[in-house]
C-alpha cells in the first residue's frame, strides 16, 4: 500500500474517534455571545479601531473599548485551541 494512503487512513481514523459535539455546542454559544457584544458596541469599537485620537476627542473611553476588543478576540481564539490539540494528538 502506498504511504500517503496509510497516513490518510490514520488521520481519518483519528478524526472519526474525536467527539466534536461539546465543542460545537460551546462554539455556537460563544459565537452568539461575541456577535451580540460586537453588535452592541459596534459604533464605539469602530471609532476606536479606525481613529483612536478622534474617539478620545469625542469622549469615548478608549481604554474600556480596547479591553472589550481584546476580550472578544481572546474569546474567539481560545476555544479553537483544545480542538486543535485534540486533532494534533491523534
Amino acid at each position: 500500500m502506498p504511504l500517503p494512503f496509510l497516513i490518510f487512513s490514520q488521520i481519518a481514523f483519528a478524526l472519526a474517534s474525536i467527539s466534536f459535539a461539546p465543542l460545537l455546542e460551546q462554539s455556537v454559544t460563544l459565537a452568539l455571545c461575541v456577535l451580540a457584544l460586537y453588535v452592541l458596541f459596534y459604533h464605539k469599537l469602530f471609532s476606536v479601531t479606525f481613529d483612536e485620537s478622534f474617539a478620545r476627542a469625542t469622549g469615548v473611553h478608549v481604554g474600556t473599548y480596547k479591553t472589550i476588543l481584546s476580550v472578544l478576540t481572546a474569546l474567539t481564539v481560545e476555544p479553537a485551541e483544545p480542538a486543535a490539540q485534540q486533532v494534533a494528538t491523534f
